[in-house]
C-alpha cells in the first residue's frame, strides 16, 4: 500500500518535475527556479487545481451525500411518549 501511495504521488508530481528548471543569473551567479514556458505554467496550475481542490471537493461531496442518504433512509421509528404522560396501557 505504501509503495502504491509513493508511485501515485510521483505520478501526480511529474508535471512539477518536468516544468521547472534551474537558471543561473549571469550577473549575480544566483540560481533561480523558472517554469519553462507559459503553456507549462498553465498546465502546472491546472494540475494543482484539479488534485488539490476539485478531486478532494468531489470526494467530500460524495461522502456527505452518502451520509445524508444513510441518515434519511435509516431514521429511528421509536415512538416516544410525551414527557408528562406516565400511563401505560
Amino acid at each position: 500500500m505504501i509503495v502504491a501511495i509513493w508511485i501515485l504521488t510521483l505520478a501526480v508530481n511529474t508535471p512539477v518535475l518536468t516544468t521547472y528548471s534551474a537558471v543561473e543569473d549571469e550577473t549575480t551567479g544566483i540560481h533561480h527556479c523558472m517554469i519553462s514556458s507559459p503553456l507549462a505554467s498553465r498546465q502546472l496550475y491546472a494540475t494543482f487545481f484539479a488534485f488539490a481542490y476539485l478531486i478532494p471537493l468531489a470526494v467530500i461531496v460524495i461522502c456527505s451525500v452518502g451520509i445524508l442518504r444513510h441518515i434519511t433512509y435509516h431514521k429511528s421509528v421509536k415512538h416516544h411518549m410525551p414527557c408528562g404522560d406516565t400511563k401505560t396501557s
